[in-house]
């Protein structure tokens, strides 16, 4: 039972410890983000898929944007 609360305890503080950003809408964020994304066809056997990405951009103007798949 000792280990148990240790082990709850342990846990808990790392959790509490990472930083976590909380916005009530996605678009709402202030920084920029990918929001909904998309890949048609969505099968994962298909080598050339289009993709879709929508880039919502808060603040500075983005220089690049690089995608590594």
């Amino acid at each position: 039972m000792k280990n148990l609360i240790y082990a709850v305890v342990f846990t808990l503080s790392i959790v509490a410890s990472v930083p976590t950003a909380w916005a009530k809408n996605p678009n709402d964020a202030k920084f920029s983000h990918l929001g909904n994304s998309a890949a048609v066809p969505n099968t994962a056997n298909t080598p050339n898929a289009t993709h879709k990405f929508d880039v919502h951009v808060q603040g500075k103007a983005l220089s690049e944007l690089s995608i590594v798949v």
